[in-house]
């Protein structure tokens, strides 16, 4: 219990005070000092919001106005020096204790207690509010476990470990009480705490929460691999409705994508395991049917003459349907088609290719755009009593005109007068296939074949241009097709120059946009054609930046542009053997011939730049991702480049967040390849935004351990020490002490 851990924790306090009286206070850090106190200085002052820089121990320029702004808020003299003074205030707001004691960053192991020592007031902390995150350990953790486990809320296992569930744990509480919310126990959410407790650990007052918290609605798309609050509440959700019945952590893992999936096929969504818009606004809404819900929503039709019942819902016909999809949406759609007598065999709920010409000859039957896909207005006119059936057609062919070849066979040049698709052949064809090539969206030779080539080619032209793009051609089409308005694949008019690169970002929209996502999508870059520069096209540019070399920041500017039109461009790989893989795709492990033992200062740090990217390739998981420099002290630090490469190196991990390094390959920008380790949890500054990673991490490469023991004694000697150990594993070498 709280109580008996309690005695343990009032001796490390007094202890702690002593410290404090003896060391902390009488602390003065200034320009150009080093060491472990500065990068403790350096954590409190990022925490507080004046310092964006390195955590590096290393006292610049970037300290001292992050430590003089402090001083001008805090009605403190402005010397950019942190004296006593200024260090007591940082503690008092941070409960980061600025001194000989390691910061709590670096993990140290409590020290040992007297469990006889006598009890004095001072709360279940005893007046200790170092602050507890991610990764600390000990007595103290405990207790806060014990703690937030009595209020109600679930940390997990009561080790001592401040893991995920203890991460959540805080949050929740946070939350709860209105204090912000990041999942780190400082001096507030301490203090805040222990005020539900008497002196002797004992609640004063019932739990705050005696049920889960409320569910709040995911803000984001959540998928296999993350993790969060809003995963959790997802999971909670997802157990009240009957589909989950695992423990809700937070972690998006194989049994919580089996459970969205199920949900999705009970409640008619399309079962891609997703948690996207329309399955978030099902899950959480009053309608969501339950796992345990009769069979079928639709009351059992009253038996007619007819043998397929006629359907009598709209309750299906929210989303549009194409080739490839299915459901109980499908097979309505299907029913109602075989009994207007266009689809002949059972609704078996599959768009297939039966289905699809089926769909298509209606569409021409009734007056519509024939595109084989069934949205609103297809759906106005099959479930109402004017569609015409296909036996009252007035031609037996779905084609309009009565002349299988409308075009005079000698005039390859003239407008088409009939809607192509493909299949279709012709001089009509051939026409169009001149025109395409001419504007630069198809290549090769006009042979009067529509195939996929000439659809695509269609598809851009009519993305280009604003038209419907179905990839078929019409009247609508030609018009623009064959005038001398009609915008080229480089998004401009013939006959006019080529525009000029300029900086393309979030929400730009235009023919430059359309251009750049078609060229993207032709490289295999995960994308749909949108003229929107949207959070896809944020994204697949950034994997393209990072697999080509380029500064990471999603914003295709002149050099982005350069090399994705230069013909040289790479594409985005597929492969490989596990499944998980960044922005780079899968990526082959280097032979062992190329892995060299390279030094940070004297081979590695000089050769790179910051937000340029790099590989890390995992040996142990076969496993690569991408990384983005963000500042290169002692180690260096870096941000996953892509929400992609997030979820690969969370993969990696084993989808825990942990300090322990990780061996690792890494193929610097230049093209070699070395040896370093690495962890997975965020700290510190967030310079990249949208990659589902709230914060930096750090890949440390070889230094000397001399250098390491004195300047980076704690965390820099660990990962030192398991680099040493990977490379001796690898090679059979021992790499020199120095």
């Amino acid at each position: 219990m709280i109580k008996r851990c309690i005695l343990r924790v009032l001796a490390l306090a007094l202890a702690a005070v002593l410290l404090m009286t003896s060391s902390g206070l009488a602390l003065t850090l200034r320009y150009p000092q080093r060491g472990s106190n500065i990068s403790t200085l350096q954590t409190a002052l990022t925490e507080l919001g004046y310092y964006s820089g390195a955590i590096d121990g290393v006292f610049g320029k970037g300290t001292r106005t992050a430590v003089r702004s402090f001083q001008a808020d805090h009605g403190l003299a402005v010397d950019g020096v942190a004296g006593p003074a200024t260090l007591a205030k940082i503690e008092t707001l941070t409960g980061i204790q600025i001194g000989d004691a390691p910061a709590a960053s670096e993990k140290p192991a409590d020290p040992p207690v007297n469990t006889d020592a006598p009890t004095t007031s001072g709360g279940l902390f005893g007046g200790v509010y170092t602050t507890l995150q991610f990764g600390s350990q000990g007595d103290r953790v405990r207790v806060l476990q014990q703690a937030l486990k009595a209020l109600g809320f679930n940390p997990g296992t009561v080790d001592g470990n401040f893991g995920s569930g203890t991460y959540v744990a805080v949050k929740e509480f946070q939350k709860a009480v209105g204090l912000t919310v990041d999942g780190k126990a400082g001096k507030l959410t301490l203090t805040k705490l222990e005020s539900y407790f008497d002196a002797q650990g004992n609640l004063i007052s019932g739990p705050i929460v005696t049920a889960p918290p409320a569910y709040e609605t995911p803000t984001r798309t959540l998928r296999y691999g993350m993790s969060g609050l809003d995963v959790k509440y997802t999971q909670q959700r997802l157990a009240e409705l009957g589909y989950f019945d695992d423990t809700a952590d937070g972690q998006f893992d194989t049994a919580t994508q089996q459970a969205v999936k199920a949900f999705q096929r009970r409640n008619r969504l399309s079962a891609d395991g997703v948690v996207g818009a329309k399955t978030i606004a099902a899950l959480f809404s009053d309608d969501a049917i339950r796992a345990d819900a009769e069979a079928s929503a639709t009351p059992t039709p009253t038996p007619t003459p007819t043998p397929t019942p006629a359907p009598t819902t709209d309750a299906v016909l929210y989303r549009t349907l194409r080739y490839g999809d299915s459901g109980a949406d499908v097979a309505l759609m299907q029913r109602r088609l075989m009994e207007l007598g266009y689809l002949n065999g059972t609704a078996d709920g599959q768009f297939g290719s039966i289905t699809l010409t089926a769909v298509k000859a209606f569409q021409r039957t009734n007056g519509l755009t024939v595109d084989g896909v069934a949205g609103t207005k297809t759906y106005g006119v099959l479930f109402s009593d004017a569609a015409i059936r296909a036996e009252a057609a007035s031609t037996p062919t779905p084609t309009p005109s009565p002349t299988p070849q409308p075009q005079d066979p000698t005039d390859p040049e003239g407008i088409p007068e009939r809607n192509l698709s493909q299949g279709d052949s012709g001089n009509d064809v051939k026409s169009v296939q001149k025109k395409l090539i001419a504007l630069g969206f198809l290549t090769g030779t006009a042979d009067g074949q529509y195939g996929s080539a000439t659809a695509a080619a269609m598809k851009a032209f009519q993305q280009m241009n604003s038209l419907t793009a179905s990839g078929e051609g019409n009247q609508s089409t030609y018009v623009l097709l064959y005038s001398g308005n009609a915008l080229n694949s480089m998004g401009v008019k013939l006959g006019q120059s080529a525009p000029a690169y300029t900086n393309l970002r979030t929400d730009a929209t235009g023919p430059a946009v359309i251009r750049l996502q078609q060229a993207l999508v032709k490289l295999d870059y995960q994308l749909t054609v949108t003229g929107v520069y949207d959070d896809a096209t944020f994204e697949a540019v950034r994997s393209f930046q990072a697999l080509n070399g380029l500064s990471v920041d999603g914003v295709a500017g002149k050099n982005t542009q350069t090399v994705l039109y230069s013909g040289n461009a790479k594409k985005f790989p597929t492969g490989g053997s596990s499944g998980i893989y960044g922005s780079m795709g899968y990526v082959a492990p280097p032979a062992k011939s190329q892995i060299q033992l390279l030094h940070w200062t004297e081979d590695v740090k000089g050769s790179m730049r910051d937000y340029q990217a790099f590989l890390v390739y995992d040996p142990a998981t076969d496993i690569s991702w991408s990384l983005t420099i963000i500042a290169r002290g002692r180690h260096c630090d870096v941000e996953p480049s892509t929400k992609a490469d997030t979820a690969a190196m969370m993969a990696a991990f084993g989808y825990k967040e942990t300090w322990t390094p990780k061996p690792v390959y890494v193929r610097l920008p230049d093209g070699r390849w070395t040896v370093a380790t690495t962890h997975n949890v965020a700290h510190g500054v967030n310079p990249i935004k949208n990659n589902d990673f709230e914060g930096q991490n750090c890949v440390h490469f070889l230094r000397d351990m001399s250098e390491t023991e004195k300047n980076d004694p704690n965390y820099g000697v660990t990962n030192q020490k398991a680099l040493r150990d990977f490379w001796y594993k690898l090679t059979g070498d021992t790499i020199p002490y120095k």
